[in-house]
């Protein structure tokens, strides 16, 4: 019962975090010969956002490689953000057959559509969300440490609480 908890919890990490953050890209490379600076207003943030993002965690001898791909729109008038993330989850390790019926049955009880796949035991799910932001929200976003670069083109979350260091592009 506790691993399902465990495995309930990182999927709730996983989507409080992203919802929050709205991330994407993690390659240092492209991040590389910016000028970064704190975002002060959400109107900078404002535009459709694009990017991917993947870690991988192990814990009870069970490994998860977690990715997901986002895209994310901000309208700064009208205090709105939408967008829809893909995570695809891939489980491993010397005990996951024996778990795997415990981690779909954690998974189910979120409400969230969930597509299993049982021959490499994987789990794949799409989230679409449209959220009015009030202004707690936008103070949160903005104290949360996201930068943008000098010509605005990227947007990045800092590394934190277990993630990488999240790069979003602009469309």
């Amino acid at each position: 019962m506790a691993n399902k908890k465990n495995w309930f919890g990182i999927l709730v990490m996983v989507l409080v975090f992203v919802m929050a953050v709205v991330g994407c890209d993690n390659d240092p490379v492209n991040g590389g010969g910016d000028t970064w600076s704190n975002v002060t207003s959400l109107s900078q943030l404002n535009g459709t956002w694009k990017g991917s993002y993947s870690f991988t965690e192990t814990e009870d001898g069970i490994t998860v490689k977690t990715t997901t791909e986002m895209t994310l729109t901000i309208n700064a008038s009208a205090k709105t953000e939408s967008g829809t993330m893909k995570t695809t989850m891939a489980f491993s390790g010397a005990g996951i057959a024996e778990s795997w019926s415990g981690i779909k049955e954690t998974f189910e009880e979120t409400g969230v559509s969930v597509t299993f796949n049982d021959s490499n035991h994987s789990m794949s799910m799409t989230v679409t969300f449209s959220d009015k932001l009030d202004d707690n929200d936008i103070a949160e976003m903005l104290a949360s440490g996201i930068q943008i670069n000098q010509n605005g083109t990227k947007v990045k979350q800092p590394a934190g609480d277990g993630m990488p260091e999240i790069i979003m592009t602009k469309q």
